[in-house]
């Protein structure tokens, strides 16, 4: 079976680990039309979709990569941007209208209708992950920092005087290099966990971040919102073999889970069905 990976750029979703994982199962291609602007991978860029048996579109932003006349090829959608948030009715309706299967982040699944949880696979290089800092959060840019809620984070932090390092602007490498020296990962407080805390869980931090969806395997991270982040964020910190337990909890979980071979070959075996 030949499946081509469709998305904007190799980041989304983390799409171009997606499309390693699935070299495991069948002949894959890939269709990425931006350059990585976080340098987190150095895919080709290519506009071109040729024929294939399948198509994985990875975004609701990205759809429109993929040409209408493969709509019928088979198609499998994962979701994990605001660009669906934003209008989910009609993009709901685009996707039952064609009988595409739909995967999304759990924060997104209940809008998608859809039980198919999609949690963004990892391949992160060996590094160095001693705490010698504190408390960390990557909200990347500006545009992001009111969607995750970084203003409130900051203030609860300066609050008890707790040093937090706010990481923008950086690329990829440059950014898990950063967390990997902090204990603690504050991914964001209005929405489900997101691909940097994910990925903060492989990087031996102890995460919090809400809020925590429906589902079952769940990512056993602290769950917390705007209420409790200061008791939550607090309890970490003096609480030593809480955070431990966390810690280990989060790393075993995460091996498995986020592993690019089993995230793949859980799409392919429902493309194949």
């Amino acid at each position: 079976m030949k499946v081509t990976v469709i998305a904007n750029s190799a980041a989304y979703g983390n799409a171009a680990v997606l499309a390693e994982g699935l070299k495991h199962y069948c002949q894959v291609e890939t269709a990425f039309r931006f350059a990585d602007e976080k340098k987190m991978f150095d895919a080709k860029v290519n506009r071109d979709v040729s024929a294939s048996d399948h198509y994985i579109v990875v975004g609701a932003v990205s759809l429109g990569a993929l040409p209408r006349k493969y709509y019928n090829n088979g198609v499998t959608v994962i979701l994990t941007d605001s660009v669906f948030m934003q209008d989910h009715d009609k993009y709901n309706s685009i996707f039952r209208a064609n009988g595409w299967r739909v995967w999304a982040m759990p924060d997104l699944a209940p809008l998608a209708k859809t039980e198919n949880i999609y949690y963004q696979p990892f391949i992160i290089p060996q590094l160095d992950v001693r705490k010698t800092e504190l408390i960390c959060h990557s909200p990347y840019c500006e545009a992001k920092m009111k969607q995750k809620g970084t203003e409130f984070i900051v203030a609860v932090c300066a609050k008890h005087n707790l040093p937090i390092e706010v990481i923008t602007g950086k690329s990829w490498r440059e950014t898990i290099l950063i967390k990997a020296r902090h204990r603690f990962f504050i991914d964001q407080i209005f929405r489900g966990l997101g691909k940097s805390g994910l990925e903060a869980m492989l990087l031996d931090c102890a995460v919090l971040s809400g809020v925590k969806p429906e589902g079952e395997n769940l990512p056993p991270i602290v769950w917390t919102d705007k209420k409790n982040l200061e008791t939550d964020l607090l309890r970490l910190i003096f609480d030593r073999q809480y955070t431990d337990d966390i810690v280990r909890n989060q790393k075993v979980w995460a091996v498995k889970n986020l592993d690019c071979k089993y995230v793949a070959g859980r799409i392919y075996d429902a493309i194949r069905k």
